[in-house]
């Protein structure tokens, strides 16, 4: 069962995307989809890092850009991440990532 945490997403890119590439030679585009869910009477919006890899990543670089909207398929990659805040206190903060193994652009 490999898709047992399968995550949908569908929304507007909202920034133009970041080009990285690791040391051990593997490419990434991260970017950023903004999604609208209402609720009762107001709209609540959703912010969403997602990742495309490699091939995926190079296929797609050209098309990610600010203001398309697109459906994404993948899974969800937690991280997380300890740190000191300015009073010296640890912090622990959770973030996470949708790792995309399917994308599709939609009109709106």
């Amino acid at each position: 069962m490999d898709d047992i945490d399968l995550v949908v997403v569908s929304g507007v890119v909202t920034e133009n995307p970041d080009w990285q590439e690791t040391a051990a030679g593997k490419v990434a585009l991260n970017f950023v989809v903004e999604s609208k869910k209402t609720i009762g009477n107001e709209a609540k919006y959703f912010k969403h890092q997602i990742t495309l890899w490699d091939k995926m990543a190079e296929k797609y670089r050209s098309k990610i850009q600010n203001g398309v909207y697109v459906r994404i398929e993948g899974h969800l990659q937690a991280t997380v991440l300890n740190f000191f805040d300015a009073e010296g206190k640890p912090k622990t903060y959770y973030c996470d990532r949708v790792n995309a193994k399917f994308i599709a652009f939609e009109a709106e």
